[in-house]
């Protein structure tokens, strides 16, 4: 999906922003994710293109962990 909309963007000089939004984001993984995928997969490909990510949640605890990056153990046990 991320591919197809970055080469939408690509052909649209003025808009070469891809807003995502993670609804529920929780602490923070998801977005992460997008993030992380993006940088190595479709970056250097899709380059002049960027990507933001916005994340919400309604635990002001949870969006705290996540603007610190703090992941638990669980969380990162399938990451290589």
């Amino acid at each position: 999906m991320l591919w197809e909309l970055g080469k939408c963007a690509l052909q649209r000089p003025e808009e070469r922003v891809i807003e995502c939004w993670s609804v529920g984001c929780s602490a923070g993984e998801e977005a992460y994710s997008l993030l992380v995928s993006w940088e190595q997969a479709l970056s250097q490909p899709l380059e002049g293109v960027s990507l933001r990510v916005l994340g919400t949640d309604l635990s002001d605890a949870a969006l705290d962990a996540a603007r610190r990056a703090e992941f638990s153990t669980f969380a990162m046990t399938e990451v290589p």
